[in-house]
């Protein structure tokens, strides 16, 4: 596993390898692990759930904020879990460039916030123009 992370860091920019790359990655995981499934389901259940509140400003604030603060935590995460990766899961996915966390990890929690910022952005115009007449 880590010989792969090796290959997919060191991509030469303008090379046209990142989707053989990236369904390389997809087949060296083992997508049927316990922890692994949780995560989707996290992913899935917070996309919902922002989807649900898409309405309410003040969830969608806090939700984007706790998305960065998760997204800022994924460096240490990385370090834990690479240091304790036998007790949850069957390989080591965690290199110490951090590029699994960052795309099972951090890539759909910033997916979602750029979405609930195009959505606070697009609530904050809605508001102002309905205050100020043209």
């Amino acid at each position: 596993v880590f010989q792969y992370f090796r290959n997919l860091t060191l991509l030469e920019p303008g090379t046209s390898n990142v989707v053989p790359s990236l369904v390389a990655f997809g087949k060296v995981v083992n997508w049927s692990e316990p922890w692994l499934v949780g995560l989707a389901g996290f992913h899935l259940l917070s996309w919902i759930f922002t989807f649900a509140t898409r309405k309410n400003e003040n969830v969608q604030l806090i939700l984007f904020l706790s998305n960065l603060m998760l997204i800022f935590s994924a460096t240490y995460l990385n370090m834990f879990l690479g240091q304790n990766w036998q007790a949850f899961a069957t390989q080591p996915y965690f290199d110490p460039q951090g590029v699994f966390i960052f795309i099972v990890f951090s890539v759909p929690l910033l997916l979602l916030s750029f979405c609930l910022l195009i959505n606070l952005i697009v609530s904050t115009v809605s508001v102002l123009s309905s205050l100020s007449p043209l």
